[in-house]
């Protein structure tokens, strides 16, 4: 197995994490609320950059748009996120024992 670096498994899980929350929204019952449903938010607020960048032909162009958007959104931001984590954690110290 190939160990990728860690922003590419932060955009991997990016890519897949928008799939995975409409796979989990549509195996929940009608009957009464899912645990995915406070994500739905989230995943769709950053439309309104999308609105913001093509302006007015934000309407004609956005049903074939959004959701490829979205997906490259959280990956760019989950791949941010897991590069700058792994910097931050991956801090290691060493001691030198041999100092006599």
């Amino acid at each position: 197995m190939i160990k990728l670096p860690p922003w590419a498994d932060g955009a991997i899980f990016g890519i897949l994490f928008v799939p995975l929350t409409f796979f989990l929204k549509i195996i929940c019952p009608i009957d009464f609320g899912c645990f995915v449903d406070p994500f739905f938010v989230p995943i769709f607020s950053p439309l309104f950059l999308l609105q913001s960048i093509l302006g007015e032909g934000a309407v004609n162009l956005a049903p074939r748009v959004e959701l490829f958007f979205i997906a490259c959104f959280w990956s760019l931001i989950f791949g941010l996120l897991a590069h700058l984590g792994s910097k931050i954690f991956s801090k290691k110290t060493t001691i030198d024992f041999n100092d006599e």
